[in-house]
C-alpha cells in the first residue's frame, strides 16, 4: 500500500511539473497582435548616453485594443554593442526596466527587464529590417520551444526634452532569458562551453540549420556570441539559444559584413557552420522539410511588410529549400562544407 501511495504521489508530481513547464504566464507574449505603446522620456539624453548608460525615468503607456490605457512608470537605458555605435545606428537598442510589483493585471504582468529592438535609423527601410529580424525570431519559435518569444510593437516615442517631439516607429520586445528557461524547466548555464559538441545534439543541429536558413554567421558557441545557454540536470547537456539576427542575409542590413575569416563578399551568401555528422544531418533535413508550411505561414501572417521585403525573404526561404531538396547541393554545400568530423563525444 505504501509503495502504491508513493508511486501515485510521484505521478502527480510529474504531471504538476510538466504542466508548470508548459505554462506561459506572461500575457505580453500570448498574442501576436502588434502592441501599441507610447514612451515619454528624455529621449535624446538617453540615446546619446552610450558609455555610462545611466537609467532614466520614463512613462510607458499601452493603448489597448478595447480603448483603455495602461500607464507604467519605468526606467530606460541604452543596451547593445554594434547597434549602439553612432556610426552604425542613430537610434540604439533599449532596455526597459519595470517594477514587477506594479505590473499586476496588466499586459506586462510578471515582467522585470525587457530588451527592446529598435529601428536603428528613422526610415522605412530600417523599419523593414526590424520586421525581418522579428520574423526570424518567430521562425525559430516554430523550430523549437527553446527560443525567445517576441512581441511586435507600434511605438510612439515622445522626447520630453525637445518640446515633446515625436517619432513613430516599429520595434519588438524580447522575452527575458530567465523566462525562456522557466517555461522549459531549465536554468541559465554559466559553465564552460568548449565547442559545439558540448551542447545537446538534436537542438544544436536544428539551431545550426536555422542559422544557415537565415544566412547568419554572427554567432559562436564557445564564447556565447549572440547565444544564451540553458541546462537542466547534470546528466543533461546544455542547450544553445540564438539571438540577434541583424547581421544575417535574411535581414540584410546595410551595415552587416561577413566575418573576416569567411571568404564571401556578402552576408546574403549562406555558409554552413555545423560540425560533421555520421548521418549527414538526414534527420534534421527531414525535420525542416516537414515544417516548411509553418515557416511560410509565419511569413504570410507578419504585418507591415512591404511587397519588396516579403518577396525578398520569400525568395531567400525558397532558396534554402532548393538546397535541401537537391541531393547534389546538400552534398556540396552542407555535407562537405561541415567544419570537422565529430562523433559528439559528450552525448549522454
Amino acid at each position: 500500500m505504501k509503495s502504491l501511495k508513493t508511486h501515485t504521489v510521484l505521478i502527480l508530481f510529474s504531471i504538476s511539473v510538466f504542466q508548470m513547464i508548459g505554462q506561459n504566464n506572461a500575457p505580453l507574449f500570448e498574442s501576436n497582435s502588434p502592441l501599441k505603446i507610447v514612451i515619454s522620456t528624455s529621449l535624446r539624453e538617453i540615446t546619446n548616453d552610450l558609455k555610462e548608460r545611466e537609467q532614466r525615468s520614463a512613462k510607458l503607456v499601452v493603448n489597448n485594443e478595447n480603448g483603455t490605457e495602461e500607464i507604467h512608470q519605468i526606467k530606460i537605458r541604452v543596451r547593445g554593442v554594434t547597434r549602439a555605435k553612432k556610426e552604425v545606428c542613430q537610434f540604439p537598442p533599449l532596455r526597459l526596466n519595470f517594477k514587477k510589483k506594479q505590473t499586476k493585471n496588466t499586459v506586462f504582468a510578471e515582467q522585470d527587464k525587457l530588451k527592446l529592438v529598435t529601428h536603428c535609423i528613422n526610415s522605412n527601410n530600417y523599419s523593414q529590417n526590424t520586421l525581418k529580424e522579428y520574423l526570424a525570431y518567430k521562425l525559430y519559435e516554430v523550430v523549437t520551444s527553446y527560443s525567445f518569444k517576441t512581441r511586435l510593437c507600434e511605438i510612439t516615442y515622445i522626447d520630453t526634452l525637445r518640446n515633446n517631439r515625436t517619432i513613430q516607429q516599429l520595434g519588438f520586445l524580447i522575452e527575458d532569458v530567465d523566462d525562456v528557461a522557466k517555461r522549459n524547466g531549465l536554468k541559465e548555464f554559466d559553465g564552460r562551453i568548449v565547442n559545439q559538441e558540448a551542447l545537446q545534439q538534436k537542438t544544436l543541429d536544428k539551431m545550426v540549420f536555422f542559422q544557415y536558413l537565415i544566412g547568419n554567421l554572427d554567432w559562436a558557441v564557445p564564447n556565447r556570441h549572440n547565444m544564451k545557454v540553458l541546462a537542466g540536470s547534470a546528466k543533461e547537456l546544455p542547450i544553445g539559444i540564438p539571438y540577434d539576427f541583424d547581421y544575417s542575409g535574411w535581414v540584410n542590413t546595410s551595415y552587416a559584413t561577413p566575418p573576416d575569416a569567411v571568404n564571401i563578399s556578402s552576408v546574403r551568401t549562406r555558409v554552413f557552420r555545423g560540425i560533421c555528422r555520421v548521418n549527414n544531418y538526414s534527420e534534421t533535413i527531414e525535420f525542416y522539410k516537414k515544417i516548411r508550411p509553418q515557416l511560410e505561414k509565419a511569413l504570410i501572417d507578419i504585418p507591415f511588410l512591404t511587397d519588396k521585403s516579403r518577396n525578398y525573404i520569400k525568395k531567400y526561404l525558397n532558396n534554402f529549400y532548393d538546397i535541401l531538396n537537391n541531393p547534389t547541393k546538400v552534398k556540396n554545400e552542407i555535407i562537405t562544407a561541415c567544419r570537422a568530423e565529430h562523433k559528439h563525444t559528450y552525448s549522454k
